[in-house]
């Protein structure tokens, strides 16, 4: 997988954010991005995270998505994933 990206692109945005950090409540600004890869490349992006983030505990929700058959065969083959009989959607590896 090395020659492959970890992911086929990024959706940024920022939000508004409250939270309680220390027994007070603040707020501030926050990026949200969107990292769209395959579920066996996703612990590898997740680790890229950690590794490079700021924080000492960055907020990492993964989701799951089933994604049309062109468009999951696409991201397949961007980061170098390939499908199995096992995999989400069945051996075409739709996602």
């Amino acid at each position: 997988h090395t020659r492959y990206p970890l992911v086929t692109g990024v959706q940024t945005c920022t939000l508004p954010i409250s939270y309680a950090r220390r027994g007070a409540v603040e707020t501030a600004m926050e990026w949200r991005c969107t990292c769209k890869t395959t579920p066996s490349r996703a612990a590898a992006c997740q680790a890229a995270i950690v590794a490079n983030h700021p924080y000492e505990v960055p907020e990492i929700l993964v989701s799951t998505t089933v994604a049309a058959g062109t468009y999951a065969a696409w991201v397949r083959d961007s980061v170098g994933d390939v499908p199995t009989s096992e995999s989400p959607g069945g051996p075409s590896g739709e996602r």
